[in-house]
């Protein structure tokens, strides 16, 4: 079953998008690169258009959305047509063999490191957000609603309408889910962290630099032994499988802007595919679109300013003004409009909980890829590459916007690290949080790294006499080592991760939901529970899993939220229970017949409100299960009609 799911869930993160993308014209890597992107435009505007016209999210509404998709961008192909005025070199078979093998050593590599590391493919993360990102695959499960919409109804219960990115949750839902749904999530999470990173660098490297497959090669292990990867942003699922999608998207605009310039059909092409690309990956998360935005901001000032010049200089310095105009007032419309919107004031007002450090530490911490400024375990090798390789470009002048994208991408890391609260706020719109920067600074540190590492291998075996064939294969045997080492050590890493978010550990000083004994207990609730009630516990501890792993609805489904009023109500009375009766017709309206009482909860560094103080009121409860510690009971001081 485990395989069946697998490999499902590799099938729709790629097939709906080949199937778009084929139709739109694209082939090659290119496809392949942007395949994942495409197919959750698809995935997410069908989860967002079935309610409206009353079908439910399923397997059969998917296949609709896809081939839609694909109809129109079938039509969009054959009025603007797709062309290459600058068709990148060929590769040989065997080029192409070598690139292939690096390709899949990595992504099986990764992959299986962290599964290894997980210790079972239905493990569950214990992370704060894991709450609501398993509940959310059980929410579209259950109400075949996979709209963005009304994905946030899960906890601002009453509310018309709550916005959350809901495309990768519309994914997991058409895996076989069976009780759980964390087997699907895991094994979705696992190929959308990996296939899209690796096919994507591998795709920018073949843009940047067409004639040097060896350089694909290194992208595709710097793709695991880089530790500022999506795989590395445990607990931050979709923000992580977002940001995999960046690599392709950067590597389609840089081909792009080589051909901005070109009177042809195929510009216009290439910036609706860009458009598409971008719509998809922000239905994951919206972050991609904040984050692509600083990687290619160089190149995007590049389209625009190649476009105003032609026009500027074709006499058309009216309509180039106007535009420009326009442009710049839209831009600022629309940031103030997307700033002022709840969801977004939520996240810049978001008070994070990260360490802070002072701006010269966290600027080591960016440079040297490591996951926090005070590991003192830097990738060396990885500074001197891109170090070189800022030198190299800038003497050789070609590539010169990684450089910008470069430094760019390391002031918001170093603002998000620094202890300065006016630095902090620039990067409100990640939570302030370096680990996702680190993942940008990553994206250009990886062709930057190649470029200076390769300007280092032609130093060495440069041309000296006899001597030279000996210092080549002495180059080429320490390459070969420190590759096999490279991944060696990479795949610790995701490993090691994922032993710390998954394993259900009983070591107190480790934050967790529930241990090995209190997930039994969940399991077994729906052989001993009458179904159609609800459940009352603290989300803080396990009792919230008990909807995405067992199918049974809980109060609360996450830590926090925008409560209604019969919710408030009952976290806020529940000592009288026994006694109030507008106690008791709330947990009626709210279907409420059984509570989760848990003495060991969820306790990071942050503060949450307890939803069930005074829970346990001798008398009112008589007990049904219990295991690790925790205890299911039935609430008896209301009736059970």
């Amino acid at each position: 079953m485990t395989a069946l799911v697998a490999a499902l869930s590799l099938a729709w993160l790629i097939g709906p998008g080949l199937a778009v993308g084929r139709a739109a014209g694209l082939r090659g890597l290119g496809l392949v690169a942007l395949a994942p992107a495409l197919t959750f435009a698809a995935l997410g505007l069908g989860g967002l258009v079935a309610p409206a016209v009353g079908l439910r999210w399923s397997v059969g509404t998917a296949l609709a959305a896809t081939a839609l998709a694909a109809g129109i961008g079938f039509a969009f192909g054959r009025v603007f047509r797709l062309d290459a005025p600058r068709a990148l070199p060929r590769w040989t078979a065997r080029q192409w063999g070598e690139v292939g093998v690096a390709v899949g050593l990595a992504i099986g590599g990764g992959y299986g490191a962290a599964l290894a590391g997980m210790g079972s493919v239905g493990a569950i993360l214990q992370r704060h957000d894991s709450v609501f990102h398993g509940n959310l695959v059980r929410f579209v499960l259950d109400t075949g609603n996979a709209s963005p919409l009304h994905a946030g109804l899960l906890n601002h219960p009453g509310a018309e309408a709550s916005y959350y990115p809901t495309a990768l949750h519309a994914l997991v839902a058409l895996l076989p889910v069976g009780g759980s749904v964390w087997p699907a999530f895991n094994l979705t999470v696992l190929a959308g962290t990996t296939v899209p990173w690796t096919v994507g660098l591998v795709y920018l490297s073949r843009v940047l630099f067409p004639s040097r497959p060896g350089f694909a090669v290194v992208a595709a292990v710097a793709a695991v032994v880089y530790q500022s990867a999506p795989a590395g942003l445990i607990g931050l699922v979709p923000n992580a499988v977002a940001l995999a999608l960046l690599p392709g998207i950067l590597a389609w605009s840089v081909q792009l802007a080589r051909v901005v310039s070109v009177r042809s059909p195929g510009r216009i092409h290439r910036v609706g595919m860009l458009a598409v690309v971008l719509g998809g990956a922000s239905l994951v998360h919206p972050s991609a679109l904040i984050s692509y935005l600083v990687v290619a901001l160089p190149v995007a000032g590049y389209i625009a300013l190649t476009l105003a010049a032609r026009g500027w200089r074709s006499g058309h310095r009216v309509l180039v003004g106007g535009v420009a105009g326009i442009a710049v007032s839209a831009i600022a419309v629309s940031a103030w409009a997307v700033l002022g919107l709840r969801e977004v004031q939520a996240v810049v007002n978001y008070a994070g909980w990260e360490r802070s450090y002072h701006p010269l530490v966290g600027m080591a911490g960016g440079l040297t890829d490591m996951t926090s400024p005070f590991q003192f375990a830097p990738n060396l090798v990885a500074l001197f590459g891109v170090a070189a390789g800022i030198a190299v470009t800038l003497r050789a002048r070609r590539h010169r916007w990684l450089v910008a994208s470069f430094a760019l991408a390391v002031v918001l890391y170093v603002a998000a690290a620094s202890n300065l609260a006016a630095f902090r706020a620039v990067t409100a719109l990640w939570y302030a949080d370096r680990a996702r920067l680190g993942v940008l600074i990553t994206v250009i540190s990886i062709p930057l790294a190649t470029i200076g590492l390769d300007w280092a291998r032609q130093v060495v075996v440069a041309d000296r006499g006899r001597r030279s064939r000996w210092i080549r294969a002495g180059v080429a045997a320490v390459g070969a080592v420190a590759l096999v080492g490279a991944i060696v050590v990479a795949a610790m890493r995701p490993a090691r991760l994922a032993a710390q978010g998954y394993v259900l550990r009983s070591d107190p000083q480790w934050p967790r939901f529930f241990d090995a004994d209190e997930l039994a207990l969940i399991e077994r609730l729906p052989s001993e529970l009458e179904p159609g009630w609800r459940i009352l516990g603290d989300p803080a501890n396990g009792s919230a899993f008990a909807y995405s792993v067992a199918g049974i609805e809980v109060v609360f489904a996450h830590l926090t939220g925008v409560w209604d009023a019969d919710r408030r109500y009952v976290r806020e009375h529940l000592a009288d229970l026994g006694a109030d009766p507008e106690l008791c017709q709330a947990l009626g309206r709210l279907r409420v017949r059984y509570m989760y009482l848990d003495p060991v909860s969820y306790r990071d560094q942050r503060e949450y409100v307890d939803m069930t103080a005074g829970l346990d009121v001798p008398g009112t409860t008589v007990p049904i299960d219990s295991g690790g510690g925790a205890e299911v009971r039935e609430i008896v001081a209301c009736g059970n009609d």
